[in-house]
């Protein structure tokens, strides 16, 4: 059985309070499912090392076995893309 999560973290949301409800539902799913499919748009730039500085996008990939599979800008608004 798949798991499948969609998540949106606008810069406004406090980023400690959204992983926190995604290690919870994580957590629930990890007891009910096989295979975890996660989409969303976090607004972390994984190139830029001070957008995740407390790296919680690394860790929540860690503890549940998550690979990211975006390598490059996904967002070309800015000059920096995200």
């Amino acid at each position: 059985k798949w798991f499948i999560m969609f998540g949106y973290r606008p810069e406004s949301i406090n980023r400690n309070i959204f992983f926190q409800e995604i290690n919870i539902a994580l957590s629930k799913a990890t007891n009910k499912y096989d295979n975890i499919l996660f989409i969303g748009d976090l607004n972390i730039d994984l190139n830029e090392p001070s957008s995740d500085k407390e790296n919680q996008l690394g860790n929540l990939c860690d503890i549940f076995s998550l690979s990211n599979l975006i390598r490059d800008k996904t967002c070309f608004m800015s000059h920096q893309g995200t």
